[in-house]
């Protein structure tokens, strides 16, 4: 139904700007807010082939720099 898949990508992107709006934050050691993020951020890898990356740079840029920070992101990341 493209009214819920439009009302998703609306959430979808407010949620992006918000963490893009907080990035400075995400510096600090990693807190249970941070690590779900990245979760979700993965999960729209895994779900929907990274489709986001190209209109969120930042949080890319933030995504791969907490990837680093935390061995942990690596070994669980999972792929198609």
């Amino acid at each position: 139904m493209q009214k819920w898949i439009d009302h998703q990508r609306r959430k979808s992107r407010a949620r992006h700007e918000c963490a893009r709006s907080r990035a400075a934050e995400a510096r600090a050691m990693p807190n249970v807010g941070q690590i779900s993020f990245a979760c979700a951020l993965g999960y729209g890898d895994l779900r929907f082939d990274g489709t986001w990356r190209k209109d969120h740079p930042r949080l890319v840029k933030w995504l791969d720099e907490f990837a680093v920070r935390g061995a942990g992101v690596q070994k669980t990341r999972v792929t198609a």
